[in-house]
């Protein structure tokens, strides 16, 4: 069983207040006094120290290696240059998934997830997946225009494509390695990822098993994807036209056009003639079958006249832009250049487009614009600053950087870049997350987004309840457990199964993103959590009469049943883990379990048509529901077949200060054996061939 992390000590809380070895200000000395004043320092204080005096050298390495990465550029002219490199590289890296693909037998069976995440080799040698190598690139593209932030003032003269090339290779490798320098060290100072030194150097994970665990929970939250894009696909050819048209914006950018004033958009109709769905079709699916399905047309009250139904719709009109815009240095050698690769665009261009396509006024075209772009100016470096933050709320709440806010503005310009790689391999929900903690639809706000989602799962619980053929007494109190005179505490979700009661402690957690949000998500959230949960139960233990009003039972009836704490969260970081007694549920998983004793395990496919699925049993009636029920959220079968697929590899970088370290982390593989031979059997009968999700 894996254990959350407990890693906390007192020279751990002190290096965090410490200047960083990622920066040039560090201070050797003031961390190894840190240590020297904690008397009972262990072996993760002395790796904690040796991991940041190494990141230091290496970090002082690196800097001398390329003191100056934009030689005679002024701000503008490095912006740009940053957009443009990343671009390039995500064009080099979609040809490259394309050929790895081919690459593969017609007739091998592959899981969808292995098939999404194949590993390709960079020009280093390095093995990784488009979305990991995509990942370390935008996080240096992040670096890269904090430096640029600083140069001269704005010049928008274009930097010619000999330059462009001549650059990009150095300051590219510069930035993506100080990205990985910067986040393994956060990784040692968050998490407690150890260094080992010898001929190669190593960083491991703390905790291996943690570190497969995380990595399933996030290939879990990517399967809601391939869900919804095999039911559009299976819906989508069956549609006429029209009806297809009426699932999107009706319009989008089709084309782009070279004037003597800078590049044009041209929108036209989606004739949605193909039966393959387009994208923006799957993501709206995926936003409607998730959590925030219920946010999504509320007002921002931060950002009036905004919704994130609206900057979704937004989103893809914008990457469609960046696509065509990126068409034109392919064709024509004038637009290759810094600002062609960058897909610059004037933004009364973009919000002109915007406003025709969405059917909205320039007014809410530029707010729109305004709310997705990342300021490249003193104070603004990752991401805009919320200027309507109330006292207490952090002003860069719900920041995600360039995964929420794509658009790069420069000071005194008019000119927007478009990084593509966000909009081709970036979480939606993640970023449908951020936007709505950015645009005040959060618990700082009245109506708190908590409340809005327990309130909705309670109601969802009861009717998947009262629908389960297998339930004869199984109950969902439909309305919390208010704080009263009568009860101290309030109860977000109380339900009956069997001879149990589940005490649900509901929270509405931004997904983490970066060692530092999942150290406060593992050292703080997930523990309030699992103390307010036990708190609860323990005191409903005492209670059978508000048991039993609740649920609308006999109280001797109540007074019989053991009550049992959960946590049950909106994300599925977290599902599975045991935090101090208490269990941690997946609401998603949870709404499938109450549902029925027959869960959709998988589906086998032939040319992107689902031909079988296949299925697993979990219960047979309510005794065995309640009776099964910690062992399947310890065990369950969507986070099992993930962990199953994972391997492990030793990805090799060069050292700054000479030779190569490596990191180990998990690594997504294809269907176990068993797997593909439940599978070929099945097609086999079905005389099909095909790949499984």
């Amino acid at each position: 069983m894996v254990d959350y992390p407990k890693i906390e000590t007192p020279f751990r809380r002190a290096a965090r207040r410490l200047v960083t070895p990622a920066a040039r200000r560090f201070e050797p000395d003031s961390w190894s006094d840190a240590l020297a004043s904690c008397a009972d320092a262990g072996d993760d204080d002395h790796a904690l120290l040796a991991a940041a005096l190494w990141t230091a050298r290496e970090m002082r390495a690196l800097e001398a290696s390329l003191p100056e990465p934009f030689p005679g550029m002024s701000s503008t002219q490095a912006v740009m240059l940053g957009v443009a490199a990343s671009n390039l590289e995500q064009l080099k890296a979609q040809q490259a998934v394309r050929d790895r693909q081919r690459s593969l037998e017609t007739d091998d069976m592959v899981s969808f997830d292995y098939f999404s995440h194949l590993p390709y080799a960079n020009v280093d040698g390095q093995e990784l997946s488009q979305s990991d190598f995509g990942e370390a690139g935008i996080e240096a593209l992040v670096s890269w225009l904090f430096d640029a932030r600083s140069l001269e003032a704005p010049d928008a003269r274009d930097v010619p494509g000999d330059q462009v090339i001549g650059v990009v290779g150095s300051a590219l490798r510069y930035y993506s390695l100080r990205a990985v320098l910067k986040n393994q060290f956060d990784k040692a100072l968050h998490l407690g990822a150890r260094l080992e030194t010898g001929e190669v150097d190593a960083w491991q994970p703390r905790d291996p098993a943690l570190a497969r665990l995380q990595h399933a929970w996030q290939a879990r939250a990517e399967t809601d994807v391939i869900t919804a894009a095999l039911e559009v696909r299976d819906e989508w050819p069956r549609l006429t036209p029209m009806e297809r048209r009426a699932r999107l914006p009706r319009r989008s950018v089709i084309a782009a056009r070279a004037t003597p004033r800078g590049s044009r958009l041209v929108v036209g109709r989606r004739e949605c003639l193909s039966n393959r769905p387009p994208f923006a079709a799957i993501a709206r699916r995926t936003l409607e079958r998730s959590y925030l399905a219920c946010f999504l047309d509320q007002d921002m009250p931060l950002a009036p006249g905004l919704t994130a139904s609206l900057l979704a719709d937004a989103w893809w009109v914008i990457g469609d832009a960046g696509r065509q815009l990126l068409k034109l240095p392919k064709k024509m050698p004038g637009f290759r250049t810094s600002s062609g690769w960058a897909a610059a665009v004037r933004r009364h261009e973009l919000v002109g487009t915007l406003a025709r396509v969405l059917g909205v006024r320039e007014e809410t075209a530029d707010a729109i614009i305004a709310f997705l772009t990342f300021h490249v100016a003193s104070g603004d470096a990752f991401g805009p600053v919320d200027p309507g933050a109330r006292p207490g709320r952090s002003p860069r709440k719900g920041d995600r950087g360039l995964w929420a806010f794509p658009l790069v503005a420069v000071p005194q310009e008019e000119v927007l870049f478009i990084p593509i790689t966000v909009f081709e391999i970036g979480a939606m929900l993640y970023r449908v997350e951020a936007w709505l903690e950015r645009g005040g639809i959060d618990d700082d706000a009245l109506e708190h987004r908590g409340d809005v989602f327990e309130a909705d799962l309670r109601r969802r619980c009861a009717e998947v309840v009262r629908g389960n053929p297998a339930f004869r007494t199984a109950r969902v109190a439909e309305r919390e457990v208010e704080r009263s005179t009568v009860f101290p505490h309030q109860v977000d979700l109380l339900f009956r199964l069997g001879d149990r009661v589940f005490v649900g402690e509901v929270k509405c957690f931004l997904t983490p993103a970066d060692p530092h949000q999942w150290d406060r998500f593992y050292r703080q959230k997930l523990p309030d959590a699992a103390r307010q949960a036990r708190m609860r139960a323990e005191e409903l233990g005492w209670r059978p009469d508000v048991v039993a009003e609740a649920l609308g039972i006999d109280e001797a009836e109540a007074a019989s049943m053991g009550v049992h704490p959960l946590v049950v969260l909106n994300i599925g970081a977290g599902f599975s883990l045991r935090v101090d007694g208490c269990r941690v549920v997946h609401s998603d998983f949870l709404l499938s379990y109450l549902r029925g004793p027959v869960m959709e395990a998988g589906a086998a496919v032939k040319a992107g048509k689902r031909v079988v699925t296949r299925v697993e049993r979990l219960y047979e009636n309510e005794r065995e529901a309640s009776d099964r029920f910690d062992a399947a959220m310890a065990d369950p079968w969507p986070l099992r077949r993930f962990l199953d697929r994972l391997g492990w590899e030793e990805t090799q970088y060069p050292k700054p200060s000479g030779g190569r370290f490596t990191i180990g982390s998990p690594a997504r593989g294809n269907l176990t054996r068993e797997e593909a031979g439940g599978y070929q059997a099945i097609l086999a009968e079905l005389g099909v061939g095909g790949s499984a999700d």
